[in-house]
């Protein structure tokens, strides 16, 4: 053994950050550490470097020292090595070839002579350290022995990566888009102008924007001008990111808020970022240059390029966007190659250098430093979101972490953060939970954890980082999702865990693409509290307990209405409402106004924040907990007053139906209605409990409380709750939710063969709804049509009858076993049915639907009418195939007042609100100009109504309400867009009109257009107008399609109260009534309002982005493909 004392290190060169020099001080604490002294001496010394290393001019050689000679890059110092007396050892960090630098280039002319340097080395060294095996062959081509040459890859400190601090700031302003990172010199052969060729296809590929962020500083200024010119070519200026050199810090912020690492370089010895990439868990995509170190580099991990194709890589970019599988499969190769490069492992191979050199190494010191470079093992779960409060969320989320760490001891952390950012928990609260404190204290922002489950609000998802991201028991409570947060939830989520079936349908029929699964929530937390007595002003006797935020949707009218109503101030009751102070609700005026009445039942108002122990002591004094809501996700007080066992009273409808029901509860009947949420969603909607059926109910359990059947629901309630919803229920529930999401395939197959029944391609309104949707699905759908049988003259394009099977007839009966067959010819998942009474035989339809079950098919109908038909010549009900119905995997209505008819007939769960769609139509400045002065319509206020000349239109009450308009706008004109329709009462209720307007004298102010125009005539026409009237005096009709019409031009309008007009009534204006009076009145209202219609424009606006043909062709398909990919 060779007594050796120090061993030292020498490069030419030193840079802050480089991972040369990285590598130095990693190679000098392992040889301080193990008792060595060490020193790094450099010819030219970086400022920030100076203190930490010498000036080669101050070494001492000595034959008793052992020099490592780093070497990437030609020196001047030949005459300084010869005279060197110690054992030198080569550290090979490869020389990039001369043909990437400019001739002029320094780099040039040290590339060649650092080549040429290698044969002095080989004399003078004693062995060598490649940090690659590219390095290592070259060596050995050098004429080095074979046996003198070691891969050892000591060039960082994964372990002080992993723990390194970095800019969490920086992090929130990244991580909001898609972004590709490249790290290196800006370089010729690093290829950085490639990248932006990449980006520019990329950005033609996203619906979110990507960015390019490259990382490093410059050393060839003329190749920096080269690369920046193209980002200006290609317009890309907001979409790349030139950093320069950056701090360790913000170099770590940028591998962890980054999406892919995009690698096109032509050399690369090493290719330190893909390693880093590697401990960051960022997926790698990079070039396999021919004498590059790139393959061996990646160790099997990432992807490897073939070739540099812009295109292609910009698809495989798009591709892992979307597909969080495939990210997740190319993160596990990364782990595993990443092993080859951890610190224990580089380490021992080091030591093993040292050994065969015959050095003597402490063995306690090296197992001491072995044990040193255990890396902290990151969290298999980290929940993230609010945990420190009595918030139902905060509740969810530590009850959900407490109950899987008992499943995975000390690998669950808790991370404290809320929609709009992150958030320091409460003090107090963590050292009163040591159980939480500990698991927020393995918290880590940004976290690449097998799993990140988070509930907070607003649902914040897009910087989630695990292998695997969910949601924690997911709620919602109103029947519209949020586009932005679905678009969201599909692109960054790989499934969602949600509190209930309720939630589950309603993700579904919002369009959700990620596979959705019932958790649930659990309740057994309130068996673990003790209860303290809250001071309860009431003497009396009986009490009915609610609990809630008193928000709208809690229903706390409908319970004072119906507690009002149901007693009196002689009863031995009290309501005692819990809530706390909130600026959104109006609790205390509320119970005020019911509180004055005469008569009126005890009532007591806890408005205050108050600790669990006190709820739970409220739950035991009361003898009936009452919560009518409107809707909810899951329902917690009703389940925690169930399992303390007191009887609850709730509405039959929301995410408590996951455990409430006839014989457990007392279920309040309902209506669907409008939802009135702070969230202004349009078709959402929500229940409205029936007061008189809950007044019933509270009076019934007021003066049965002590009977037998309300102790066997109670008792009943309890087994429920305890059977399913205990903690460790549902946290088994979410490691199945983990388990199912880890056996998915990388590449689902969503291909789903439809067969499509409906008219089609005549003219026929059901026919044009099935264009307009059919025309928007995307490759992913194989659709077979299978229509009704029609003469050749009622085609309207034969080149849209390839794909059509024409083989049933209105009033289809038999047909249906044709329409049968056409199905089992072909491969089919799916079948959708367009139907109207008229179109098939109603109880054929229920054999039709029956047969479909019978084979296994998912079976979608749109019922375009729901309403009976009793005319003396033809009768029909849904109610005559409720059974057949029920079977449907959903039937889809326009209205609530068909949903209303449906729950009246027993037909509630499988049905779904699924609104008209609007086609957005496209206007032309010029072709308006050109037709206001066609009509001498030029600087007038127009006041216009489009749609067919018919009785029940209220046109001569429009020309009516026109008159009294012109008193206060003498500049208004009236422009009738009201084409004749073909039968007598049309030309008769044209000479009512042409004689109101005669005897008004308005002939110079109305223009009357009969004819049937083209539609881009009657766009730019209608288009001309500053506000549009639909003044019907009464119909039949469901719905209109000509205010739909006016509204995708996005002008303001005015209907009269009808039902018709319920569908677009968040975005219209209406009348009070439909005489010709209100009408005026609500026009001159408009007209004198610039700012009220603009506020309605945009209103219009947001909701065009929801019913476009376009939004709502996504939805259906989602939904399709959800029954056949998921169920």
């Amino acid at each position: 053994m060779i007594d050796i004392r120090e061993i030292h290190q020498f490069h030419s060169g030193s840079a802050y950050g480089d991972a040369i020099t990285n590598g130095m001080f990693f190679i000098q604490n392992l040889l301080r550490e193990l008792g060595f002294r060490s020193e790094i001496y450099v010819q030219h010394i970086d400022e920030r470097l100076r203190g930490k290393v010498k000036h080669y001019s101050e070494y001492k050689s000595s034959s008793e020292n052992i020099l490592f000679i780093h070497h990437s890059l030609g020196h001047d110092l030949d005459d300084w090595l010869l005279s060197l007396k110690e054992n030198l050892i080569l550290v090979y960090h490869n020389i990039t070839p001369e043909k990437f630098f400019p001739k002029e280039s320094p780099l040039y002319r040290y590339s060649i002579k650092g080549r040429q340097q290698l044969k002095l080395l080989k004399e003078i060294c004693k062995a060598a350290i490649a940090d690659s095996e590219l390095n290592r062959q070259e060596l050995i081509s050098f004429g080095f022995s074979k046996d003198r040459v070691f891969t050892i890859p000591l060039l960082f400190d994964i372990k002080r990566l992993k723990e390194h601090p970095f800019n969490k700031k920086l992090f929130d302003e990244v991580v909001k888009y898609f972004n590709i990172l490249f790290v290196g010199r800006i370089v010729e052969n690093k290829k950085q102008d490639q990248l932006i060729d990449v980006l520019y296809f990329l950005k033609k590929l996203m619906d979110r924007s990507p960015k390019l962020i490259l990382v490093g500083e410059t050393t060839s200024k003329k190749y920096e001008e080269f690369v920046k010119s193209k980002v200006h070519k290609y317009n890309l200026q907001e979409d790349v990111v030139f950093t320069g050199k950056v701090t360790n810090e913000d170099l770590y912020t940028y591998y962890r808020a980054s999406d892919v690492f995009l690698c096109l370089s032509e050399h690369e010895g090493f290719g330190v970022p893909i390693v880093e990439s590697f401990a960051f868990d960022l997926p790698v995509i990079a070039y396999d240059s021919p004498k590059s170190n790139i393959r061996y580099t990646l160790n099997r991990g990432g992807i490897l390029l073939k070739e540099k194709d812009p295109r292609k890589i910009a698809a495989l970019i798009s591709i892992l966007s979307k597909n969080r599988a495939l990210r997740r499969e190319i993160i596990k190769t990364q782990r595993e190659a990443i092993k080859f490069y951890e610190n224990s492992y580089v380490i021992s191979k080091f030591f093993r250098f040292l050994e065969w050199l015959e050095l003597k190494l402490n063995r306690e010191k090296k197992e001491k430093i072995l044990e040193s470079q255990k890396l902290i093992e990151k969290p298999k779960v980290q929940i993230e979101g609010p945990f420190d409060s009595s918030y139902s969320l905060a509740l969810v989320n530590r009850e959900m972490a407490k109950a899987l760490d008992n499943h995975f001891p000390n690998k669950v952390a808790l991370y404290s953060t809320e929609g709009y950012g992150d958030f320091e928990p409460n003090e107090e609260f963590l050292s009163g939970n040591p159980d939480v404190k500990r698991m927020w204290e393995l918290g880590e922002k940004g976290v690449v954890a097998d799993v990140v489950a988070r509930n907070l609000y607003p649902p914040r998802v897009y910087d989630m980082k695990g292998l695997i991201n969910i949601m924690n028991s997911y709620g919602w409570e109103e029947s519209e999702f949020p586009k932005k947060y679905l678009k969201d939830f599909n692109r960054f989520l790989d499934a969602l865990p949600v509190m209930s079936p309720y939630v589950k349908k309603i993700m579904i029929d919002n369009g959700i693409s990620i596979p959705v699964f019932e958790v649930g929530i659990g309740v057994d937390h309130v068996l673990n509290v003790e209860p303290k007595e809250f001071s309860l002003k009431t003497k009396k006797k009986f009490k009915f307990l609610h609990i809630s935020s008193g928000f709208p949707r809690k229903g706390l009218d409908v319970l004072l209405e119906a507690y009002t109503s149901a007693f009196t101030s002689k009863d031995d009751v009290v309501l005692i409402i819990k809530t706390f102070p909130n600026p959104h609700n109006n609790v205390e005026d509320l119970v005020g106004k019911y509180k004055s009445k005469p008569n009126c039942p005890e009532i007591e108002l806890i408005n205050e924040d108050l600790p669990y122990e006190y709820i739970v002591g409220l739950y035991r004094k009361s003898d009936c907990l009452v919560q009518p809501t409107r809707g909810e996700g899951f329902g917690l007080p009703m389940a925690e007053a169930m399992l303390l066992g007191i009887p609850v009273i709730t509405t039959a409808y929301g995410g408590q139906s996951y455990f409430c029901n006839d014989e457990n509860s007392w279920l309040i009947d309902f209506k669907f209605t409008k939802a009135k949420t702070h969230m202004n969603l349009f078709n959402s909607y929500w229940v409205e409990p029936s007061k008189e059926h809950l007044a019933d109910l509270m009076q019934y359990i007021y003066k049965n409380r002590e009977s037998k059947e309300v102790e066997e629901k109670i008792k009943k309630a309890k087994e429920t709750l305890l059977r399913k919803f205990k903690w460790s229920d549902c946290s088994q529930r979410l490691i199945n939710v983990i388990n199912e999401v880890e056996n998915l395939p990388v590449f689902l197959n969503k291909k789903v063969n439809v067969a499509w029944i409906s008219t089609w391609n005549t003219r026929c309104g059901i026919a044009s709804y099935s264009k307009f949707i059919l025309d928007r699905f995307s490759e992913d759908l194989k659709v077979k049509i299978i229509s009704n049988k029609v003469p050749s003259e009622e085609i309207i394009n034969m080149q849209e009858e390839d794909n059509v099977t024409r083989v049933w007839k209105l009033g289809a009966k038999q047909e249906i076993y044709d329409i049968l067959t056409e199905i089992d010819k072909e491969d089919i998942d799916t079948v959708f049915i367009q139907y109207n009474f008229g179109l098939i035989d109603i109880n054929y339809l229920g054999k039709l639907i029956e047969e479909l079950k019978l084979r296994n098919k998912n079976v979608f109908i749109t019922l375009h009418s729901v309403k009976d038909v009793n005319k003396p010549d033809f009768k029909a009900s849904l109610k005559w195939i409720v059974k057949e119905l029920s079977k449907v995997d959903r039937i889809f209505v326009h209205s609530l007042h068909d949903l209303n008819y449906l729950k009246d007939i027993g037909l509630i769960q499988n049905v779904a609100l699924f609104p008209h769609g609007v086609e957005l139509r496209n206007l032309s400045e010029k072709r308006i100009g050109f037709f206001k002065k066609e009509l001498g319509l030029e600087g007038k206020k127009i006041i216009a109504s489009f749609g067919f000349l018919l009785p029940h239109k209220g046109i001569v009450e429009l020309i009516e309400a026109f008159n009294l308009v012109k008193e206060h706008f003498r500049n208004s004109h009236l422009l009738l867009l009201n084409s004749l329709y073909p039968v007598p009462e049309s030309k008769e209720y044209l000479e009512t009109c042409r004689e109101t307007i005669k005897r008004l004298g308005l002939e110079r102010e109305v223009t009357l257009i009969t004819d049937f125009l083209p539609e881009d005539d009657v766009r730019h026409i209608l288009a001309t107008a500053d506000v549009v009237v639909y003044p019907y005096q009464h119909t039949q009709e469901s719905s209109s399609s000509a205010v739909r019409y006016s509204l995708s031009l996005k002008k303001p309008v005015i209907c009269t109260s009808l039902e018709i007009f319920d569908d677009v009534s968040d975005v219209v204006f209406f009348t009070k009534d439909t005489s010709y009076r209100s009408i005026a009145e609500k026009i001159n209202s408009l007209l004198s309002k610039p700012e009220e219609v603009e506020r309605k424009v945009k209103s219009i606006e947001r909701w065009l982005e929801c019913v476009s043909w376009d939004s709502l062709a996504e939805r259906l398909e989602n939904i399709i493909k959800y029954f056949k990919v998921y169920n």
